[in-house]
């Protein structure tokens, strides 16, 4: 095997060693490694070419050396040896004419032609770094080699960190499959990384501590003593690098909107804690850390809307009994439980719990997305239900806790059907058939329940009633389960105010468009709109009102703006949109146009006519950061620090 540092010895060396597969990596002291093969290509060379890197992740990129300078392989960082060997050995399986072919390339290569191959510098590098996101990666494509290697250090302590403590969890806990493989990968990310940045001693003790690890991961002898030399490199790494200044992802105060609940992380390994934490960011939940049942008896449970237990937890029955203790300050806590490994008995140990919800390792954001939507749906809320005609089941329901509202007719529950926005109707009485008309023909009527009493016919469910509630006791408990059904509903899919995705797919739709301009490396602006004086007009006009208002906004909002943009409501009168491939500046005039647009709309309130004012912050990535959470927290600060304006505020940096 031959070996050049930089691309002006390995030019040499290609040109006398004889290879017959080039692994070229994407960042030299003294080039590019696109601009290195371009150069080899220009002068006819036709050796097969692996290259890898931790950059030149976007499509554009890829298509170039796939098409442009045919590498026979793309590879990205952090891969296993093993992965590598198998694709060069590949490349070496050639007909004996083709290697000679290749060979008399190489020999009619001139290097006096090659006379510059410029600098990191010089070339636009689209990259896309592979390291924790827990700290400022802000990418700008015409950075230097430089400054990508001082933000990788700005980054590096907490990943070290991170690193050092799940590798000394799964040597004292060897037993644990899942620690372990979250050990190799932590340490797997920092071997494939950070030699690129010329972290060098790093980049080789943590392949070290690597190898051990699969070892152990395989059930072998490790050689502990090799571990925990190479252990201490990286301690000594994190130790040196400590006053570097690191950029975490931070928690604005409580009054954001944009926050979802706050969500208790209970585990007794502060890796996997902080692991989890900063996935959860991305989820744009608040988090609460929890190590011990000391911390826990010092947080106020009274504030938070879910949590995830881990098993084990401070012993076998430790998750046990922390759920025991949260359900009796909290009994209606939404909780799941999260495991190191799935079987099936551990999947029967979180159901004795008590916990809804099972999660095992590894989760990324869009796990816990998913998990923060179905433990959202769970939790308590007021159930509404429109009564026609059943005094009698309506004080029932009262005393069970819904919010109920009677109606003596099907034109007095259509006159109020906006406004009270039920999640069940109950009929009953004379007029069964002419109540499920109405619901069906009213502005929400397919997210509504409509249940008849017994005695209502068949003629209603062909009309369009869900169900027909049995008489006895248990018809409350059907009443509430067809209402929390149909709250759940609401929260996922489609917001049916304003026709727009809920905040759930949403941020599924911004993770995935700012996840494709950055591997472009185009710009991405993300837009938090606010209806000025939202619920003070809900609590003036009711509820039907301020759902009128979304419904007019959310339209405009839909069809002002290319199709290609992202746009959604996020929770009560607050709206998010995501427009790709374009700055804070260069989409101000539009946004400036749409506000306008809302201000000339009207709406009927109780006793007077209202009109709205939407205020709106930008930021925008690379310049504000580079992770959705950021994004949206900057612009929303961004709006809450100007100074409002009559025709409705616009912040942008």
């Amino acid at each position: 095997m031959l070996e050049a540092r930089k691309g002006r010895d390995a030019l040499h060396l290609l040109a006398t060693g004889d290879p017959s597969v080039l692994v070229v990596d994407g960042l030299l002291p003294d080039t590019t490694g696109l601009r290195w093969i371009e150069k080899i290509r220009e002068q006819g060379v036709t050796l097969p070419i692996v290259f890898v890197s931790a950059f030149y992740r976007d499509l554009d990129s890829y298509k170039r050396l796939k098409e442009q300078l045919a590498c026979a392989d793309v590879l990205y960082k952090p891969l296993s040896p093993d992965e590598l060997a198998a694709r060069v050995t590949a490349l070496t399986l050639v007909s004996p004419a083709q290697r000679a072919h290749d060979r008399q390339s190489v020999l009619e290569i001139d290097l006096s032609e090659i006379d510059d191959l410029g600098t990191p510098d010089d070339e636009a590098v689209s990259e896309d770094v592979l390291v924790e996101p827990t700290y400022d990666t802000t990418q700008n494509s015409a950075r230097s080699y430089d400054e990508l290697v001082a933000t990788y250090r700005k980054g590096l302590p907490r990943q070290l960190e991170r690193a050092v403590a799940a590798c000394e969890s799964a040597r004292e806990r060897p037993s644990v499959l899942a620690g372990i493989r979250e050990a190799i990968r932590h340490v797997h990310d920092l071997a494939g990384a950070a030699g690129s940045f010329g972290f060098d001693a790093i980049g080789t003790a943590a392949a070290a501590v690597e190898l051990e690890l699969r070892r152990l991961d395989e059930r072998k002898n490790p050689d502990w003593a090799a571990f925990e030399s190479a252990l201490e490199v990286l301690r000594r790494g994190a130790e040196g690098a400590a006053d570097t200044t690191q950029v975490g992802v931070s928690l604005p105060d409580a009054s954001s909107r944009l926050l979802g609940p706050r969500v208790l992380v209970v585990d007794d390994d502060p890796a996997l804690v902080d692991y989890f934490t900063g996935a959860l960011a991305q989820t744009l939940a608040s988090f609460v850390p929890c190590t011990s049942s000391e911390e826990l008896d010092a947080i106020d449970l009274g504030s938070i809307g879910a949590a995830f237990v881990s098993i084990p937890f401070e012993g076998p029955e430790g998750a046990a009994r922390t759920i025991a203790r949260l359900r009796q300050v909290r009994p209606e806590l939404p909780v799941a439980t999260l495991a190191l490994e799935d079987s099936w008995e551990i999947r029967d140990e979180a159901m004795a719990t008590g916990a809804d919800l099972f999660l095992a390792h590894p989760v990324d954001d869009r796990d816990l997305r998913r998990a923060m939507l179905r433990l959202d749906a769970m939790r308590p809320v007021t159930l509404r239900v429109a009564v026609m005609e059943a005094p009698e089941l309506a004080r029932e329901l009262r005393g069970r806790g819904f919010d109920v509202h009677e109606h003596p007719s099907a034109s007095s529950l259509l006159a109020s059907f906006v406004r009270e926005r039920p999640h069940v109707v109950l009929v009953s009485g004379n007029e069964p058939l002419a109540a499920v008309r109405t619901v069906r023909m009213a502005d929400g009527g397919d997210e509504t329940a409509i249940l008849v009493t017994a005695g209502g016919g068949a003629d209603a469910l062909s009309a369009g009633a869900d169900a027909i509630v049995p008489l006895g006791p248990a018809r409350a408990n059907v009443i509430a389960a067809f209402a929390r059904r149909m709250a759940a509903r609401r929260v996922r899919g489609i917001d049916p105010a304003s026709g727009l995705p809920g905040r759930a797919e949403l941020l599924d739709l911004l993770h995935a468009k700012l996840g494709e301009t950055r591997r472009r490396a185009r710009a991405f602006t993300a837009a938090v709109i606010t209806l000025r004086g939202f619920d003070a007009h809900v609590a003036r006009h009711g509820t039907g009102l301020g759902e009128r208002m979304v419904g007019a906004v959310g339209q405009l909002l839909a069809t002002r703006f290319r199709v290609e943009d992202i746009r959604g409501r996020w929770c009560d009168g607050v709206l998010v949109a995501g427009f790709a491939e374009t700055n804070a500046g260069t989409i101000a005039p539009a946004v400036r146009r749409f506000q306008s647009e809302v201000r000339q709309l009207a709406f009927h309130g109780e006793r007077e006519r209202v009109k709205i004012v939407v205020d709106v912050g930008l930021a925008s990535s690379p310049t504000d950061g580079d992770d959705l959470r950021t994004l949206l927290l900057t612009a929303e600060a961004r709006l809450a620090r100007a100074t409002p304006t009559d025709g409705g505020t616009l912040a942008f940096g």
